[in-house]
């Protein structure tokens, strides 16, 4: 099976083995409202397929409308798991959430505007880092390779999630 899947998943619980995104609320010594993420995106690409130009731009343009604070986007490329070619996962981030207006009066306001500066920074290296990724992914495809083992790479990836 040689496609694209696109898998949006709007998750109340949701665990992540990784974070590529540091943490704002760690490096401030602040505690977030909530921990976990309000909604979740799985890019999954098959390297066995290569894909045209407007197909990649159109996939850009929806994982940045995605990209902002209490979300999480996994991105994951999968093939025949030969020729070096394996289930990897490119990226996993998660923009933590803002601070409400309550727990913002309960700050100083020299930490307000770090944790401030801190959140913008993280949205723009978290938009960087995925775009990264992303190019990194879809630039990988090669027709050349064997085909697709996408029930064993979809088992080895959804292991991630709780």
């Amino acid at each position: 099976m040689k496609q694209i899947l696109f898998i949006f998943a709007a998750l109340l619980t949701f665990a992540t083995a990784r974070n590529d995104i540091p943490s704002c609320y760690k490096a401030l010594q602040l505690h977030p409202d909530q921990s976990t993420p309000q909604k979740a995106l799985f890019i999954l690409v098959d390297q066995t397929t290569p894909l045209d130009k407007k197909l990649m731009i159109y996939i850009y343009k929806n994982m940045m409308h995605f990209i902002k604070n209490s979300s999480a986007v996994t991105i994951a490329s999968f093939s025949a798991n030969a020729n070096g070619k394996y289930a990897d996962v490119a990226y996993e981030g998660y923009l933590e959430p803002l601070l409400s207006k309550d727990a913002q009066y309960d700050i100083s306001k020299k930490k307000l505007r770090k944790y401030k500066a801190c959140m913008n920074g993280q949205y723009n290296y978290a938009k960087k880092k995925a775009t990264r990724a992303l190019v990194h992914v879809l630039k990988g495809a090669n027709k050349k390779l064997p085909h697709s083992d996408i029930f064993r790479s979809l088992h080895d990836l959804s292991k991630r999630v709780i």
